[in-house]
């Protein structure tokens, strides 16, 4: 098995027009709508000032705006083009996807705006069908493979031979995957806290630019709530956060709520866990890191529980609880820190949860 993380050069700037009109035509869009788009994406026109010069305007001919909200969706249409040609070749055979086991669905590919994920066998069969897509493909719309940002992870029974095809064949020479996907560490050892350590320097990073104003604590109040506290956000909905992350985070919050710095530090008037209750309480409102990260593992129980065919419930349930009882699960020997976290979020979720008598198909008599 391989995962091959490609990463494509100036995405938003290389695409093209015509590429985009006729993907949202081919699904299916009417073409007034379309021309509507198009009309948009064109009225696009520059002006580039050197010194007090400034050039006749220039109307490029591709390229989406960086900045512009439609532009998102609009790169969505396009990389929908390179989803539908890697679907194409798994469903006629030609690119062999993975299983996490036997049960499992097959991933071929995972895709995130501009970031690609491409799963298959290792060989040099599915190499030129890959290479295959992603030449069509840029030859189309104007995407250009990064190849020395582009990396190569292969599983540890692969064979050198088998590994050296692959570089040939894809022109990728990076055997490694990134440290980070999407902004989650993608693999997580046993000391943990390493991989988690970067909320605490984002969080200081915010309030070391924030220390230089003079604000109020109104204004201090706004600012922890709807910035510092939802900065580990992210990472919280997938994993559980070491307690001792939470405890920096939270260390750093409070230094700046009572307004300590490097050289002073002032009178803490209340014990922290008091500022978690709610106003009408005598508290702040602010969150309790730890206990806001089981609600939010929690969540993710309840969204197992709600949307059985998502793909991520799926692999999931075939590799974890094939029996689809997800609240009778218990921790197994070899489960990843991701189903580790699940299940703290269900130990969190069993605290308040109904069981309703429904169609009664689940109750033994």
């Amino acid at each position: 098995m391989c995962a091959v993380e490609l990463d494509m050069h100036k995405a938003y700037d290389r695409v093209e027009w015509i590429f985009l009109e006729k993907i949202m035509t081919k699904l299916g869009f009417d073409q007034r709508w379309v021309n509507l788009i198009m009309a948009c994406v064109k009225s696009v026109k520059y002006r580039v000032r050197f010194y007090s010069i400034e050039t006749d305007t220039i109307s490029p001919t591709r390229g989406l705006r960086q900045g512009d909200p439609l532009s998102p969706y609009l790169f969505l249409l396009v990389a929908e083009g390179l989803s539908c040609m890697l679907k194409g070749a798994k469903e006629r055979g030609e690119l062999e996807g993975v299983k996490v086991c036997r049960e499992a669905p097959v991933i071929s590919y995972l895709l995130f705006t501009d970031d690609s994920l491409i799963l298959m066998h290792a060989n040099k069969k599915n190499a030129d069908c890959l290479s295959d897509i992603l030449n069509r493909y840029c030859a189309n719309s104007g995407q250009k493979v990064s190849e020395a940002k582009s990396s190569i992870y292969f599983s540890s029974n692969t064979e050198v031979d088998v590994k050296t095809e692959v570089y040939e064949v894809l022109n990728i020479m990076t055997e490694s995957l990134s440290d980070k996907y999407l902004g989650l560490p993608v693999m997580v050892g046993a000391d943990r806290s390493d991989y988690f350590r970067h909320l605490i320097d984002r969080v200081n990073s915010r309030i070391n630019g924030w220390k230089e104003k003079l604000l109020s604590l109104r204004g201090k109040k706004i600012l922890i709530k709807s910035i510092a506290q939802v900065v580990p956000v992210y990472a919280m909905m997938v994993f559980k956060i070491p307690k001792n992350i939470c405890k920096g985070v939270t260390n750093a919050i409070s230094q700046y709520w009572w307004g300590d710095d490097n050289d002073h530090k002032r009178i803490h008037w209340q014990e922290w866990w008091k500022l978690y209750m709610p106003k009408g309480k005598g508290g702040m409102g602010f969150r309790d890191l730890q206990s806001f990260n089981l609600a939010m593992l929690a969540k993710q129980v309840w969204r197992l529980l709600s949307e059985p065919d998502s793909l991520c419930a799926r692999v999931l349930r075939a590799r974890y609880y094939p029996d689809g009882k997800l609240l009778n699960v218990r921790i197994k020997g070899g489960s990843s820190y991701t189903w580790q976290s699940v299940l703290a979020g269900l130990d969190y979720f069993k605290l308040g949860y109904i069981w309703r008598i429904g169609d009664g198909t689940q109750i033994k008599i």
